[in-house]
């Protein structure tokens, strides 16, 4: 990796008028331990005095003086230097700052001189040897003139003239960075024969190592494995804390046990040495959780020393959320889910406030946290908030912990981003990515489509989050933010295509139903099914007399949907699907409760936006109702958890209208699941649409 010196800043100064108090500006941006350069040559051959601690690398004079002074900046320089002159003379000055060079190696210079219109620097050979110098190449030239060329492979050319005199001077500069011991830069073109000196300065490297490393505690084990980050590595010397020493680059170390260790690794090359020092925390093995009585895995998992270790208290209560809000089907921050816990702590473990806990300084504000059921990750975030507090109840500590998914973490890129962002006109997708590269939105997080609508030039001053949405909503497409951080965009011919799956409610092995409601919309026709059936028995109502002499009344299952009771028995004249435009208003509420020891990859690994089916085709009519995935939630209790859905139409894209109805009884027995289309707008009966608008 090379470790060259660079150009952090450069500015001119000049005295156009013969003077004998001269100013020069040093550039701005440097930082302690950087190198102040100045160049400056006169009209003349005066006297100059320089201010106190500033070293001269380089001065000659012939029918011009050329300097080149330097001094290392430790805070304390001025924003200028007067420069006195013996004689009134005219200036032409460069000051550099130099950053990342050796912190005591003076610059090294080798000079030339000649009359032509090609100044040539001459070949320097440095003391340091074939190191990643930085190399420079000045033309001093007696009169005003212009540099048509600068030395090949030389970049940061300038060339400065001041003809405010009779005569004038000119200071041309070009750098370049070479891993070489010897460099001959080549000429300059200068547009008339003039007199010049030439100068080659090499600047030296900072190639002292800087000791630092990470490390891991291996999931299990009280073994830590260190990896090696040091700059300019040469030999390592580790001390483990322990009494364990090591020479390795990325050793690892068992500790006998848990505890506090103070580990030390010292870098050294032919250049110097440096140390690097942190105290690090062993954690404890994890402990076997608490059985729960359902018989289903709810792991809670914190993230600490580099990986994740599960909680190991009983959970009392945990819920989370993710999914969609009432913003017409474009995820934004508000629709960042959040997660809730309540844990037993009797070793207060995780209270922040106890010092003396193995987990101290690694369970805060700020530490990742993750809930899996069974083997599938259903949240991750980071948390918001924790505390600690013993119930007199029952005589035992409860921690309390709050936490923010990702998708809260990535939406909230609303401050301002340094200046107003002028965009011109623009596709959607080539909109997005400006914005997303404005936020550093990283590189493997984004999924954005290409197409959409030519939007308008716009400058966007500071909220750029709120300008993605925008965009996306005069476009009609669709933004989707995951719990990772991922970004997706779909234009409005593409939004969604993908993914589908189907989930059987009611009909199918995978989950006991809850409760179901579909609602027709409001006027005369409203008709209402609904269904609450919870472990086998539960109410229903929404029937006619004659559904419940034809079909009798059902008896419900864990995997089966009851309509009847018998009892409730209400006038089913028709039954109405409605799917309304927006998700705000025309979303389907499922709830599932899942079977214990049992969590189905169906529902625990869906995204937002998949694709639902919700079936029922063992009563009446079969409901077929498919709809995308808007939202899901997870309450979590001592001995249940549930998993409720909400299911909406794609926004701005997809307007799907399911519309049925039945005049008689045996239209209503072979009924298709849409029935069929009927074209006529005026019919007495309601129309079945489905289509793409």
């Amino acid at each position: 990796m090379p470790y060259f010196p660079f150009v952090r800043n450069a500015t001119n100064s000049q005295t156009t008028a013969d003077a004998t108090t001269h100013t020069v500006t040093l550039a701005t941006g440097a930082e302690v331990g950087d190198l102040l350069v100045v160049a400056v040559v006169f009209d003349g051959t005066p006297t100059v005095t320089w201010p106190a601690g500033w070293t001269q690398l380089q001065a000659n004079a012939a029918t011009i003086t050329r300097q080149i002074r330097y001094r290392w900046a430790d805070g304390t320089e001025p924003a200028t230097l007067t420069l006195t002159t013996s004689a009134s003379e005219e200036m032409q000055a460069r000051a550099f700052v130099i950053g990342d060079p050796h912190p005591t190696a003076a610059p090294e210079v080798a000079v030339t001189s000649g009359t032509s219109t090609a100044p040539n620097p001459p070949s320097l050979t440095a003391s340091w040897g074939a190191k990643d110098t930085l190399w420079a190449a000045l033309a001093f030239v007696d009169e005003a003139v212009t540099t048509s060329a600068y030395p090949t492979n030389y970049a940061d050319n300038q060339n400065s003239a001041n003809s405010g005199g009779a005569s004038g001077v000119t200071l041309a500069v070009a750098t370049r960075n070479l891993n070489a011991a010897t460099e001959d830069p080549g000429a300059f073109t200068i547009s008339a024969s003039k007199l010049w000196a030439a100068w080659t300065v090499a600047f030296r490297p900072d190639l002292r190592p800087v000791a630092g490393f990470t490390y891991v505690q291996t999931a299990g084990t009280y073994t830590i494995a260190f990896t090696d980050t040091t700059t300019n590595p040469g030999t390592y010397a580790w001390t483990f804390g322990d009494g364990g020493t090591s020479t390795s680059a990325s050793p690892s170390r068992t500790y006998a046990q848990p505890g506090t260790y103070t580990v030390t690794l010292t870098a050294t090359n032919a250049e110097g040495s440096s140390t690097y020092t942190v105290t690090l925390t062993v954690l404890p093995l994890p402990e076997t959780p608490p059985a729960r009585p359902d018989g289903l895995d709810v792991a809670v998992e914190l993230y600490m020393n580099g990986i994740w270790y599960e909680i190991t208290c009983d959970v009392l209560g945990a819920s989370w959320t993710w999914g969609a809000g009432a913003d017409q089907g474009v995820l934004t921050v508000q629709d960042a889910g959040n997660l809730s816990l309540t844990l037993t702590d009797p070793a207060r473990k995780y209270d922040p406030q106890n010092a003396v806990s193995a987990y101290a300084g690694l369970v805060d504000i700020g530490t990742e946290v993750r809930v899996k059921l069974d083997t599938y990750v259903v949240f991750r975030g980071r948390l918001t908030n924790i505390a600690a507090e013993l119930s007199l109840a029952e005589d035992i500590n409860i921690v309390t912990m709050g936490a923010e998914d990702n998708v809260g973490a990535f939406g909230r890129f609303a401050a301002d981003t340094g200046g107003a962002l002028v965009l011109g006109s623009q596709t959607t997708s080539a909109r997005l990515t400006s914005l997303a590269d404005r936020l550093s939105w990283p590189a493997g997080l984004r999924d954005i489509g290409a197409g959409g609508e030519t939007l308008q030039g716009v400058t966007i001053q500071n909220e750029v989050w709120p300008a993605m949405v925008n965009a996306v909503t005069s476009d009609g497409g669709r933004l989707q933010v995951e719990q990772d951080g991922t970004l997706h965009y779909r234009n409005r011919a593409t939004a969604w295509g993908t993914p589908s799956l189907d989930l059987t409610v009611g009909c199918g092995g995978d989950v006991e139903l809850e409760s179901l409601s579909l609602v027709a919309e409001p006027g005369a026709l409203i008709n209402r099914l609904t269904a609450d059936i919870v472990g086998g028995t539960g109410v229903t109502e929404t029937t006619d007399a004659a559904s419940v002499a034809r079909y009798g009344s059902w008896t419900a299952t864990k995997t089966d949907l009851q309509l009847t009771t018998g009892s409730a028995r209400t006038t089913w004249a028709s039954f109405v699907v409605n799917a309304q435009r927006y998700p705000a208003y025309g979303a389907r509420s499922c709830a599932f409760t899942l079977e214990p020891g049992f969590v189905t990859s169906t529902v625990a690994t869906s995204l937002i936006g998949d694709r639902w089916r919700v079936l029922e085709v063992h009563h009446g009519p079969a409901i077929d109702l498919t709809q995308r995935l808007l939202a899901l939630a997870y309450p979590v209790g001592p001995t249940r958890v549930q998993v409720p859905a909400t299911l909406g139409t794609d926004y701005g894209l997809v307007e799907t209208t399911f519309r049925e109805s039945w005049e008689a009884e045996a239209e209503w027995e072979v009924a298709s699941a849409y029935g069929a289309q009927n074209v006529n707008g005026n019919s007495n009966q309601l129309q079945v649409t489905d289509r793409i608008v």
